[in-house]
């Protein structure tokens, strides 16, 4: 077992498994390419239920359990380049099957498709893909998932991470290879990203931007930043209904390498 991150309603949890090669238990027989699987707590004690082939090496799952839109379990696949879309009961969380694979490979990617993280708002689906620096748009119709209107972010960066506002239409993406966060609006109805501001992440030379989380403070927004390298967790607000941000602190820690926070 080796998962990457869990997350879950309820008494449920679920795990991506950042494997190229995955098998279920001892002397049980293996495939192929990584794992999502759904655990149970109760009284202590964590119980696996059902679990899922993904592609290989996923860096981060999105289990989506709003009613309208949700049903679904999104798994960034780092290591093949590939998103997997599982289907998940919203009655009882378990993990259904396989709805659809959509393999970025063939996009023109200077270092090899990487997506590293997905993010979901209303109808829309955005996957932050590090190797071929795009922010990826799908929407479903009916049963057919659909990719248009994607950002290109600039060559070299290496977007890693993006969170979003909660309560108006902005985007915040963090760039692993570039020491830049970049602030987009997106369209409600399209889905289309604009870029309204990007900024020095730190002032460190050796860095290499990883996670942000975003704390509400009346109205306005604290926007934190890990970097890696040094070792850093950048501050930036965002002031009422203002569109851009600006840096507060920058605070150094003992260890180099906050990849999660």
């Amino acid at each position: 077992l080796a998962p990457s991150g869990w997350l879950g309603p309820g008494n449920d949890l679920y795990a991506a498994h950042e494997v190229s090669f995955f098998s279920p238990g001892q002397n049980a027989s293996g495939r192929e390419g990584g794992a999502v699987s759904r655990w149970t707590y109760d009284q202590g004690r964590l119980s696996r239920q059902e679990w899922l082939s993904v592609g290989k090496g996923p860096a981060h799952l999105l289990v989506d359990t709003r009613p309208e839109y949700g049903g679904f379990a999104y798994s960034a696949n780092y290591g093949d380049g590939t998103l997997s879309v599982l289907t998940v009961d919203l009655a009882t969380g378990k993990l259904v099957s396989e709805a659809k694979s959509w393999n970025y490979a063939g996009s023109s990617c200077p270092r090899g498709s990487h997506p590293h993280k997905t993010v979901v708002w209303g109808p829309h689906i955005w996957v932050v893909n590090l190797g071929c620096d795009m922010i990826h748009h799908h929407w479903w119709t009916g049963s057919v998932l659909w990719e248009g209107n994607s950002t290109s972010v600039t060559q070299g960066r290496g977007p890693r991470h993006m969170e979003l506002h909660p309560w108006r239409n902005i985007a915040f993406v963090v760039c692993e290879l570039q020491n830049f966060l970049e602030v987009y609006e997106f369209d409600e109805e399209y889905g289309n990203m604009t870029k309204l501001q990007e900024v020095t992440l730190t002032s460190q030379k050796t860095n290499a931007g990883a996670e942000i989380v975003l704390v509400e403070s009346g109205v306005d927004l604290n926007i934190y930043v890990s970097s890696r390298g040094v070792g850093v967790i950048e501050l930036f607000k965002m002031k009422g209904t203002e569109k851009k941000v600006t840096k507060e602190q920058e605070f150094l820690l003992a260890g180099t390498w906050p990849r999660h926070m």
